[in-house]
């Protein structure tokens, strides 16, 4: 059989052979910079022309004496007898070698991807397997276009052609071997996948980044907290915004209620729970109140104002802050009027016209 240059290393020396071109070459000493080209004919003759005698192993070169050719003793005369069948030196041809012959192979006549095969007197061009041609121009078969070999690639996988053969590759995001099986590869598992405060999802041979809710920027590199607080509108009127890490909250001022998201914040009138002491004056502010003693009284407003023989008139009325159960009588009139135990005067009106704005009777 013939074939290119074989090389191997058989006891671990340098041997190559070129069956073709009729020669063997080897390293003759323990030096590989220079190599000895020899003829076929000196293969398994019984002495070492090898370094280490590679060109005597008949076992691992097939060397064989049954070339049987009429007058050829089952010897090739001008080649070596391998594997049954002669296989000539340079220069030679015919059945038993006999016949000499310009080797025409060695003008390389033939296409790169081609074997040359001298005859007597000619040559044979034959395409390597996987190429197609006549010898002399030889392409490449596309095997991923015949659809039972294409079929041999299982899902999620392509069939890739290459020079004489073709080849199963999962797609990207994929792993396996392309003809058994290929399976997603979960990228968010890898370490750095997506940048701060972003979210890695996975999908089928492929990943997405996207920036946590509260956060923009570039997901793949880092995601910025977004202060929601600068947006127009992001809480309810007289809310406090305050911002959060993702968020951020709203809340209604001390001394007022309401929705602070989707309403407003209402102050709380704190005076119609009477906060304050008794005789005190309570106004309310926003967000808060005060107490006040009335004009003519002392005291702590927030605990009790008092105003001893103070005395004001309303109408015909004598009004006393000493709050004892007593008749009280019109300068001009005889019926009597029975004066409550306490009032309390929230606010004076001017030209001797009083304007009681609350009245708390304690009876």
């Amino acid at each position: 059989r013939t074939a290119m240059a074989l090389v191997f290393g058989i006891k671990k020396e340098i041997f190559f052979l070129n069956l073709e071109d009729g020669y063997f070459g080897c390293q003759v000493n323990k030096s590989t910079d220079f190599l000895q080209l020899y003829e076929l004919s000196r293969l398994c003759d019984g002495q070492n022309d090898c370094y280490m005698g590679s060109d005597e192993l008949a076992r691992e070169l097939k060397c064989t004496r049954d070339c049987n050719k009429p007058g050829s003793d089952g010897k090739c005369l001008n080649g070596a007898c391998l594997d049954s069948q002669c296989h000539c030196n340079d220069g030679y041809g015919g059945c038993s070698c006999e016949v000499p012959d310009e080797n025409e192979c060695k003008s390389r006549p033939c296409d790169v991807f081609a074997h040359c095969t001298n005859t007597l007197g000619s040559f044979h061009c034959s395409c390597f397997p996987g190429y197609i041609g006549d010898g002399f121009h030889c392409q490449d078969i596309n095997e991923c276009e015949d659809p039972i070999i294409a079929a041999r690639c299982v899902p999620n996988s392509e069939c890739c052609n290459l020079p004489a053969h073709f080849l199963c590759k999962c797609l990207p995001g994929f792993q396996g071997d392309g003809e058994e099986e290929c399976i997603d590869i979960d990228e968010c598992l890898q370490p750095g996948a997506c940048g701060p405060n972003s979210l890695c999802q996975n999908i089928p041979g492929n990943y997405t980044c996207t920036c946590q809710p509260g956060y923009e920027g570039n997901p793949l590199t880092g995601c910025t907290d977004i202060d929601e607080c600068t947006y127009h509108g992001a809480c309810g009127p007289n809310a406090i915004c305050s911002n959060t890490d993702g968020g951020y909250t709203c809340a209604c001022p001390i001394g007022s209620t309401g929705d602070p998201f989707h309403g407003a914040c209402l102050d709380i009138d704190e005076c119609l729970t009477n906060p304050c002491g008794l005789g005190a004056i309570c106004t309310n502010t926003p967000e808060s109140y005060t107490c006040i003693c009335p004009p003519g009284f002392v005291g702590d407003p927030y605990n009790t104002c008092s105003g001893k023989y103070f005395k004001k008139f309303f109408g015909s009325f004598v009004v006393s802050t000493n709050c004892t159960k007593r008749k009280k009588r019109r300068k001009s009139a005889q019926k009597p009027l029975f004066h409550p135990k306490c009032i309390i005067i929230k606010k004076l009106s001017s030209k001797n016209n009083l304007l009681f704005f609350g009245l708390m009777y304690n009876n």
